[in-house]
């Protein structure tokens, strides 16, 4: 049986299963360790925090303490034990949230860790709102783009990952598009947004839609691509809060 005093937790846990690779190290407490493990995650990947400087096996595994990790997760816990470990302090410094569950002293965050410390984690984050300001804008002021005026204001204010607009953009090359929904994934209510819902006027144009969204590759690739009548779905990955430099990069635009 589950309470309501649960439900960070395994709204944590759900967020984590679905949307970390296996592959990633993450700092954890002893109940979310636990539950990670049976979920399937590698034992070596998840890691109790106090052990990251307590245990020598940990140390050993992780040579360069929290720069060889990739998520902290903080609990009421965590936030109180990260006072006497420096190491996790430094993690804590140098990550940002990407999901948030619950309120006060029950509250679950996760947190991406920017192994190039604090100072670049801030400078990248400035840089990638500043990204998503620019080509939010050039979307919310192109004539064939319906939206409404909260959702301009998303795009302009940067709330829309840059992965999201260039395949906005994208939509916009087969023609005139509603945008009809930015849904709020789990958890990520203060996230930039990672999904679109758009419409157009016929299934055909439905259909070009879906066709230039599945041909985005490489880092703008959407994760799920779905059609239904006259709408388009596409979600994308979870957001790195350095931002995904596919626009400095040159690797795309959103129209």
């Amino acid at each position: 049986m589950t309470t309501s005093a649960d439900a960070p937790m395994l709204g944590a846990q759900d967020w984590i299963t679905a949307n970390v690779s296996r592959s990633d190290r993450l700092l954890v407490d002893d109940a979310l360790w636990v539950d990670l493990v049976r979920a399937g995650f590698p034992r070596q990947n998840v890691i109790w925090y106090y052990k990251l400087s307590t245990d020598s096996a940990v140390a050993r595994q992780n040579p360069a303490g929290w720069r060889d990790t990739d998520y902290v997760v903080t609990t009421q816990s965590v936030t109180i034990g990260a006072t006497q470990l420096p190491g996790i302090q430094a993690a804590l410094r140098a990550s940002a949230p990407v999901a948030v569950f619950g309120e006060g002293g029950e509250q679950v965050v996760v947190r991406r860790i920017d192994r190039q410390g604090a100072g670049h984690l801030r400078a990248a984050a400035e840089r990638a709102t500043a990204t998503r300001e620019r080509v939010g804008t050039e979307l919310a002021d192109n004539p064939a783009l319906r939206a409404s005026d909260d959702q301009t204001a998303l795009l302009r204010g940067g709330g829309v990952d840059e992965r999201a607009t260039v395949g906005i953009g994208a939509a916009l090359a087969a023609g005139p598009v509603t945008l009809a929904a930015l849904p709020v994934m789990p958890g990520e209510q203060e996230t930039a947004r990672r999904g679109v819902v758009l419409r157009t006027t016929s299934a055909a144009g439905a259909e070009q839609v879906e066709m230039r969204l599945r041909g985005l590759e490489g880092a703008l690739a959407p994760d799920r691509v779905h059609r239904r009548g006259t709408e388009v779905t596409a979600t994308w990955s979870p957001p790195d809060p350095a931002g995904s430099g596919v626009l400095r990069d040159g690797a795309g635009r959103a129209g």
